[in-house]
């Protein structure tokens, strides 16, 4: 069992399971690895040290032979979003539903490529689990009057020069702010100075004005 998770023997093994195992069960079989390796070991973090060298390459290669593998690590659909008011008593608004419906929008692979580089962050309330201060795009949700609204800011960072993301103007409602986010994403591509200018640095060249005019201009905030 040992020798069988080192390398070439790994790779060996990855490869067989991947084209075999069907990826529902997947967590059953590392819950069963895992149950069988730590009672064998007597160690819960000699269990992980032991399986995760298994357990990550296999779960990828399943996802790529079954074609669920997209890579979007720093893309607009790797969001962080806090629980929200779903799961979470102090939160004020929900952030899951916000971020599933952002995600269906931007669910080509590729336009997320085209985008590059964007950090989206969500949190449901002032607490500001999702860090949604140091988002490219920031999304805050409030509660205003009994209804869910959500204030935008753009611009924060948390790379080394760290900034806080400007709040862009009022808040839209449950309803509108993944559209929100789509007219912001289209503004940036149509006034970025070239393909490889990103987000960030489209924001700290222009600043507000273009993505302010794109979202209120016409509308009743």
């Amino acid at each position: 069992y040992h020798h069988l998770l080192e390398e070439p023997h790994l790779d060996w093994l990855v490869s067989v399971l991947a084209d075999s195992l069907y990826p529902p069960l997947v967590p059953a079989v590392v819950f069963i690895l895992s149950a069988a390796t730590a009672f064998t070991t007597g160690t819960s973090w000699g269990t992980l040290g032991i399986l995760m060298p298994l357990v990550v390459p296999l779960t990828w290669a399943v996802l790529q032979a079954n074609g669920m593998a997209d890579a979007n690590i720093g893309l607009i659909g790797d969001i962080i979003s806090c629980p929200g008011l779903d799961y979470c008593s102090l939160a004020t608004a929900r952030s899951i539903p916000v971020a599933q419906e952002i995600s269906r929008r931007f669910a080509d692979i590729t336009r997320q490529h085209d985008v590059g580089p964007l950090k989206l962050n969500i949190s449901g309330c002032i607490n500001a689990c999702g860090h949604h201060h140091v988002g490219h795009i920031g999304i805050l949700g409030v509660d205003k009057k009994g209804r869910e609204f959500y204030q935008i800011t753009l611009g924060g960072s948390s790379a080394n020069e760290t900034t806080i993301g400007e709040i862009l103007g009022p808040g839209f409602g449950a309803d509108e702010i993944a559209g929100a986010v789509e007219t912001i994403v289209d503004t940036y591509l149509k006034v970025r100075s070239n393909p490889s200018e990103e987000f960030l640095a489209t924001w700290r060249r222009l600043g507000a004005a273009p993505f302010k005019e794109a979202l209120y201009a016409n509308a009743g905030h």
